[in-house]
């Protein structure tokens, strides 16, 4: 069955080169979609960025980098990622972050500018005796809050080890969060160090 699609056969792309076909850019992937035989999708990965070496311990982020996850792994570096203007024409701009090595410091997570960051996260400890439901909290961002800190070393902070977050431009000047941090505090978490 022949029709437009992203899906395309490993012979595709020289027949759409030599009848000057339209195409589409994904994921810094250039698709194929003529009229084509369906064959299989092509695949598109997620960019992953380790945050290791000192050149990257202090970024500003860029839409290039859009739908990159960010991976914090080296507890002993201080990381300050700036992430790149939330102006009308980045909506949708998006960025993931993992923790796979805590910073008894900072992680830090900023918004550049005027920007503000809003949202919640969900807290939990990796403590066995505070890991309890009644511990478990959701901490909302205020409404001047510019940076997310992950941090092991003081209390009421988060950003242990399988720490995730979602950042996303919503609106002009607004980064959006959700996700779901593991504190290492030994008693219930205020949370209070997490957005500053």
């Amino acid at each position: 069955m022949s029709q437009q699609s992203p899906y395309v056969s490993s012979a595709c792309v020289p027949q759409c080169i030599a009848k000057d076909a339209a195409y589409l850019t994904q994921s810094l992937r250039t698709v194929c979609y003529h009229n084509v035989t369906v064959d299989q999708p092509i695949p598109v990965k997620v960019v992953v960025k380790n945050l290791t070496t000192a050149a990257l311990s202090t970024a500003t982020l860029t839409t290039l980098d859009t739908g990159s996850t960010f991976v914090f792994g080296n507890s002993s570096q201080i990381n300050t990622l700036t992430l790149p203007s939330a102006s009308g024409e980045n909506l949708g701009v998006h960025f993931n972050f993992l923790v796979t090595s805590a910073s008894a410091t900072s992680h830090i997570i900023k918004a550049a500018g005027t920007d503000k960051i809003k949202g919640s996260v969900v807290v939990g400890s990796a403590t066995a005796s505070a890991n309890t439901v009644s511990n478990a909290k959701v901490i909302t961002a205020g409404a001047s809050d510019v940076q997310i800190n992950l941090n092991t070393g003081t209390s009421n902070a988060a950003g242990a080890v399988g720490s995730v977050l979602s950042l996303v431009v919503v609106e002009k000047g607004k980064w959006q969060v959700t996700g779901s941090l593991v504190s290492a505090d030994t008693a219930a978490n205020t949370g209070s160090g997490i957005f500053t």
